[in-house]
């Protein structure tokens, strides 16, 4: 019995939470926005530099001769030029989201925001994918002729080790936005 009223004093004894100020719930919201901000930029910068990378190597390689090899390429640049299109609407849509609104109205456009960026993760990024995949194999006979066995086993192997990974990596990250999405749902 002693047990319980030693836990009942403690409980008794705990302070009473108070909701944080409005400023603070602000600095958190513009902390989180610039966060996203700079997420969208780093993505944009690494698919630009990844574009440019394949377009130079395929100018190198193929010299812009038309085979089953550039078609992988261009596949594969198409890709990521997608991505990046939709990298940057997303970002333009983001800016357009007042922080200095009232929480609920910031919190239903953040929830749209996220709703349309479920609709890119369900529709766009499945397609995206297979594309840049489709170049990926597409390339394969072109490296098998032109490269020796082992290195050609090494594309093979780091090429699928790269899309496991890659693979890992966006679904972390949709699985992220989708909680976010659900949270947001919920506290509205």
């Amino acid at each position: 019995m002693e047990e319980f009223d030693s836990l009942q004093q403690s409980w008794n004894q705990q302070a009473v939470a108070t909701p944080p100020p409005f400023e603070t719930l602000l600095n958190s919201a513009e902390k989180n926005t610039r966060a996203l901000k700079a997420k969208h930029r780093w993505t944009t910068f690494i698919l630009s530099t990844l574009v440019v990378l394949l377009t130079w190597f395929f100018g190198y390689s193929a010299g812009f001769s038309l085979n089953r090899g550039s078609a992988g390429f261009l596949f594969m640049i198409l890709s990521i030029l997608l991505r990046i299109l939709l990298e940057i609407v997303s970002y333009r849509a983001f800016n357009k989201i007042p922080v200095s609104k009232s929480f609920t109205d910031y919190t239903a456009q953040v929830t749209r925001f996220y709703a349309r960026r479920k609709k890119i993760h369900y529709l766009f990024t499945p397609g995206i994918l297979l594309l840049y995949i489709t170049g990926f194999i597409l390339l394969l006979p072109a490296f098998r002729a032109n490269v020796s066995a082992g290195f050609y086993t090494y594309i093979l192997v780091s090429g699928g080790l790269f899309f496991i990974v890659f693979g890992w990596i966006i679904f972390r990250q949709i699985k992220k936005e989708l909680l976010l999405l659900d949270f947001l749902k919920n506290i509205r």
